[in-house]
């Protein structure tokens, strides 16, 4: 098998079980609820931030999943835009409609991978 068959293969696998584990409920680390820790924490952090950058904060989540962390922080008024980047395009399609106020920008769609690879990302918010 040449490099770029095992690539693309090791690619297609990825594609199948990301989709696959939202697919049949495989998800033991998607929580019902919002991260306690970042209920718990969120008020400390941004008091930390310089005092021009209180009232306007960009969040990126990476692997968001369907976390209810996106709709919790975009509630909160000093957020200014929040990012979140998942590989299943299943975990974001139920993110979107379990939260539709969060809202999918297309043209901020992105590949994670080269064009050539099957794997792809896409941002919500």
């Amino acid at each position: 098998m040449s490099d770029q068959s095992a690539m693309d293969s090791r690619s297609t696998s990825l594609d199948n079980w990301k989709d696959q584990i939202w697919a049949e409920g495989q998800i033991g680390f998607h929580q019902e609820v919002v991260t306690p820790a970042l209920v718990k924490w969120w008020s400390q952090a941004v008091s930390q931030l310089p005092e021009g950058k209180r009232d306007a904060v960009s969040v990126l989540v990476p692997l968001c999943g369907a976390s209810r962390d996106l709709a919790w922080l975009l509630a909160r008024p000093e957020v200014s835009s929040v990012c979140g980047i998942e590989i299943s395009e299943l975990a974001l399609q139920r993110l979107l409609s379990e939260n539709p106020q969060i809202g999918d920008d297309p043209s901020r769609r992105r590949p994670l991978v080269p064009a050539s690879s099957a794997g792809r990302a896409r941002t919500a918010g």
